[in-house]
């Protein structure tokens, strides 16, 4: 017999809290297999109870045109005895007295969840707030309604996560939450055909195994995100467990396809907010993942976008550009040099005085051919030169031309060009 991992100090276990008592009325998910039964008898004592407040307030309204049955949130539904032996049943060997306020906010935070939980189709009547808690197994809120606020702020998922078709009338908050934590778990959040009516936050939010999953999702446009892959001094200091952590995965346990997408989404809602910087983030992200390997794609599809990244970094790097066209001038210059000086075969026909200087001038002209450099003397000894010479001459003039368009497009980025 394995003794029960031990809880954090500054966590408290999910059955000793009087909403997750009333979420898992008849009991709490067993192993890996969903036990759908269970799940609506779970679903329907929870609405029965709830129902109370939701048919008197306005939330019904926020309820009204989602997926919900809204007859299992008729009063009628709910057997007042049956709650009640039912009730003193589950909370045997907790703390736990009286069933929570239906009107009541629904506060499980800093809560561990040892067990998986399915919440799909549930009503959440007033604000939810999980902030601070952990989620050691898969999490489940697909086609829930929330009516009011949803607050996971800082909360941990350590395994899968869905808000699939999930309705949030209100604010959303995942600041500083962390969906993965290594391992043999994989969080990939899944926030497909997902509707947020109001912004959502995922400032400094730790995405570990991949980016959420937005294909179809309805995503407010002040939705904010952390635009930048390393954490800073200062929040490294706040939080020491964010030493060698990535806010975005650099490799993904997900399909690329579906990262790609997923940062396609998050770019054009910061391109809309007017954010060029982080839009561009996102861009890099986009192409990073579309030149990784996928089914059904080839390295003669991917090279163009492996290329893109290796020369300038997908059009962001000034540096990089810079570097490749120091390195293409240096290789000609030398070429040119060494048939100049007459250190190999064959030698030129005329004596150059100074063959040095003229060997980086005809090089750095092969660059910049739109100045001009090349007519006039250069372009006689160019022409007297043998062929294979030319022919790098050709090529350093063709290679040129993205190097120098990349520039420009740094450039652009970093200043803001229109």
């Amino acid at each position: 017999m394995t003794d029960a991992p031990e809880t954090p100090e500054s966590l408290s276990p999910a059955n000793e809290n009087p909403w997750y008592i009333l979420m898992t009325l008849h009991g709490e998910q067993k192993g890996e297999e969903i036990d759908w039964e269970l799940h609506e008898k779970n679903r329907q004592s929870w609405h029965a109870w709830i129902g109370q407040y939701i048919l008197e307030g306005p939330q019904l309204s926020a309820v009204e045109g989602s997926r919900i049955d809204i007859n299992e949130l008729h009063p009628s539904n709910h057997n007042k005895k049956a709650f009640e032996r039912q009730w003193q049943n589950r909370i045997i060997g907790t703390d736990v007295g009286s069933p929570p306020d239906p009107k009541g906010r629904i506060r499980l935070e800093n809560a561990i969840f040892s067990s998986s939980l399915h919440l799909d189709k549930f009503v959440f009547q007033s604000r939810v707030s999980f902030q601070g808690s952990v989620f050691t197994k898969g999490v489940s809120f697909e086609n829930a309604s929330f009516t009011q606020e949803a607050h996971l702020e800082k909360a941990t998922f350590e395994g899968t996560v869905s808000f699939r078709s999930a309705y949030i009338r209100g604010f959303s908050y995942f600041t500083k939450t962390r969906f993965g934590i290594g391992g043999n778990k994989i969080c990939l959040p899944d926030f497909t055909d997902c509707q947020f009516e109001k912004p959502i936050s995922f400032r400094q939010a730790l995405f570990r195994d991949g980016c959420p999953d937005f294909t179809g999702a309805v995503l407010h446009e002040k939705t904010s995100f952390t635009a930048r892959l390393q954490p800073t001094s200062d929040e490294i200091a706040e939080d020491k467990d964010l030493e060698g952590q990535t806010y975005w995965p650099q490799k993904t346990k997900q399909d690329p396809v579906s990262a790609r997408e997923s940062c396609a989404t998050i770019r054009h809602v910061l391109t809309q907010q007017g954010l060029p910087e982080e839009a561009h983030f996102f861009f890099r992200r986009e192409m990073h993942f579309a030149g990784l390997p996928s089914e059904g794609r080839s390295l003669g599809a991917r090279l163009p976008y492996l290329l893109f990244g290796w020369l300038s970094d997908f059009g962001y790097s000034i540096q990089r550009p810079l570097v490749w066209l120091l390195c293409l001038w240096a290789f000609g210059g030398a070429a040119f040099w060494g048939y100049l000086a007459s250190c190999c075969v064959p030698a030129p026909l005329d004596v150059v005085e100074r063959p040095m200087g003229t060997a980086m001038a005809l090089s750095f002209s092969n660059l910049f051919p739109l100045f001009g450099f090349g007519r006039g003397t250069l372009g006689e000894i160019l022409d007297k030169m043998p062929p294979v010479l030319q022919v790098l001459s050709g090529a350093q003039t063709v290679l040129s031309l993205p190097l120098l368009f990349f520039l420009g497009l740094a450039l652009r980025q970093r200043f803001r060009l229109r």
